[in-house]
């Protein structure tokens, strides 16, 4: 899959990430988004604001000026931006709501509040597996992740964090950013996130 544009701004660019894209390039030569926007000349310069995991897909920012990453970097630092994410894990959570404020493995705070979803319209996946939306308060590296696996959750084809599934990719998806101008942008997850 080939990434995509979910908005244009006069301040941003907001890509839909696939699975399996790096946001910026890495070590090795590997397909990230920034050198996919940068190969778009008419686009101008662009500045990176946040990441998602390489194996997670969906809402990416960029910023088109340096005035709107300073901003955009303010907002995330004082924790303003909504982020919200979906995942199928590998059984239902027992209660609706669940809060895990457990620290990460590194010793630093973290919290994401967790809630019990139906099953999405349309999407073909095992009665036993469960549907979870995450609302990460912290942005850790690998949060919802870690967070879900400490519960016994571990997101589905997470083999990283304990998930026997053996599948192409993970099933977590960043659905929906909201800005503290109003703005918010979403993105519904492709088919490759219910292929099971």
């Amino acid at each position: 899959m080939e990434p995509s544009f979910i908005a244009q701004t006069e301040d941003w660019l907001v890509i839909d990430k696939p699975s399996g894209w790096l946001t910026i390039p890495g070590r090795m030569d590997e397909k990230n988004i920034l050198a996919w926007l940068e190969s778009q000349p008419a686009l101008g310069a662009v500045w990176t604001v946040h990441r998602i995991d390489r194996e997670t897909s969906g809402i990416v920012l960029f910023a088109r000026s340096e005035e709107a990453h300073q901003r955009a970097n303010q907002w995330f630092q004082e924790r303003k931006v909504r982020k919200d994410y979906i995942a199928i894990i590998e059984r239902p959570l027992p209660l609706p709501v669940q809060r895990q404020r457990q620290p990460m493995s590194d010793g630093k705070p973290a919290l994401t509040q967790l809630t019990r979803i139906e099953r999405p319209p349309g999407a073909e996946v095992s009665d036993d597996r469960g549907f979870v939306q995450a609302w990460p308060a912290t942005g850790r590296r690998h949060q919802i992740r870690y967070h879900l696996a400490a519960l016994g959750f571990p997101i589905w084809g997470d083999a990283r964090y304990g998930s026997k599934a053996q599948t192409a990719r993970i099933a977590l998806h960043a659905r929906s950013l909201e800005l503290p101008s109003g703005e918010k942008f979403w993105s519904d997850p492709k088919p490759d996130f219910f292929a099971r």
